[in-house]
């Protein structure tokens, strides 16, 4: 009986070791998306357009929070107002705060044109499915191409192209100024 005790200690032993070199499902499932990004842009009569951008997104893994890529063309600017993220629990808006990107609910331009914010510590458990809702306030500053005469073409990427994941569902809903009229149907996407 000694021996068989033995024998099933050992046997249990390397089913331990192997599983433990297996990867977990938290390592093997890291994902990055978006369930959906609304954006309300408004282009006001000298040509700034003021956004509210909403982001929901979804990760799983050792993510450490988002980051907004803004593709700008030369003369253009962003001035950002604020990032919040929306508490589930009560829908109220928390305002991030600017600074270093070591702890949670700060945020930080890391470039001239990419903006991160924290949602976890390296030292948290890894997200699981966690769905993150955040909204970005800001104005584009020279968005309006010159295109001869007293045409204009709003030069904006409301998708955020250079981006690690897939949108879901995108809406934008977009007011012009009365001094900006659009000379056929606006393309949004």
């Amino acid at each position: 009986m000694a021996r068989l005790l033995r024998r099933s200690l050992a046997s249990r032993t390397t089913v331990l070791v192997l599983l433990a070199l297996a990867p977990g499902p938290a390592l093997a499932q890291r994902s990055f998306s978006w369930d959906e990004v609304s954006v309300e842009a408004r282009l006001d009569a000298d040509g700034r357009l003021h956004v509210r951008e909403t982001q929901v997104l979804v990760m799983s893994g050792d993510w450490n929070g988002g980051e907004r890529r803004f593709a700008l063309e030369p003369g253009q600017r962003i001035e950002l107002h604020g990032v919040a993220r929306v508490d589930p629990s009560t829908g109220e808006a928390v305002p991030l705060r600017r600074g270093g990107l070591h702890a949670v609910d700060h945020f930080d331009w890391t470039d001239a044109t990419t903006l991160r914010w924290r949602s976890r510590l390296p030292t948290d458990p890894p997200f699981r499915d966690a769905r993150l809702t955040y909204v970005l306030d800001y104005t584009c500053v020279n968005v309006l191409q010159p295109r001869g005469g007293d045409r204009y073409e709003l030069d904006h990427d409301f998708l955020f192209a250079d981006r690690p994941g897939v949108i879901r569902r995108f809406t934008l809903t977009l007011t012009l100024h009365p001094d900006w009229k659009p000379l056929g149907p606006v393309a949004t996407c």
